[in-house]
């Protein structure tokens, strides 16, 4: 299978009236990325070793957002070459920093890298009682798959598959998706 390290230039995006750095993750922002997932979740599902060892990967892109050098957020999406998808593997805002467009900012930034790498499209899972979030993905035009029962190991909590098709992508079905590409 190719390895390949995804490239990404910092840049800055406005959300909501103000202007934060989008850059790629490097190991001096995973005990910010932590405090975010203990903020959001009461404990840190992804401790430092799991970000370190994502970060280390090829075919992997771990973007964060800064507010000055505080990170207030951030985004991992893994590369199937062969599949031609772009897997979200966690997405996390600040508590504070959540509601002014940075998730949606983020999400869209991802797309966008993966469209240039010519992936077809983007997957991820998410809480099915999390409906905050399936609003913002089928904003960003993410359709529901099949539901992973018993998918998360904290709480046996069930997921809900979803797939998005990306820019420049080649149609794809529903039926597919389901049966897991």
């Amino acid at each position: 299978m190719t390895q390949r390290q995804i490239n990404y230039s910092p840049t800055r995006k406005h959300c909501r009236y103000h202007y934060y750095l989008f850059t790629t993750a490097r190991d001096e922002d995973i005990p910010a990325m932590v405090d975010i997932e203990r903020q959001i979740y009461g404990r840190a599902p992804w401790n430092r070793l799991a970000f370190e060892e994502e970060l280390g990967r090829a075919n992997r892109l771990y973007l964060v957002v800064k507010d000055d050098d505080k990170v207030v957020a951030y985004a991992g999406c893994d590369y199937y070459w062969r599949r031609r998808d772009a897997h979200i593997t966690n997405i996390a805002v600040m508590p504070t920093y959540q509601h002014c467009g940075i998730g949606t900012e983020l999400m869209m930034t991802q797309m966008e890298v993966a469209s240039r790498y010519q992936l077809e499209t983007m997957s991820l899972e998410v809480r099915v009682e999390n409906a905050a979030a399936k609003r913002l993905y089928h904003r960003l035009g993410f359709r529901d798959g099949r539901v992973k029962y018993h998918y998360y190991d904290d709480d046996h909590g069930d997921a809900l598959d979803m797939v998005a098709k990306l820019e420049g992508g080649s149609n794809f079905d529903k039926a597919d998706f389901n049966t897991g590409f």
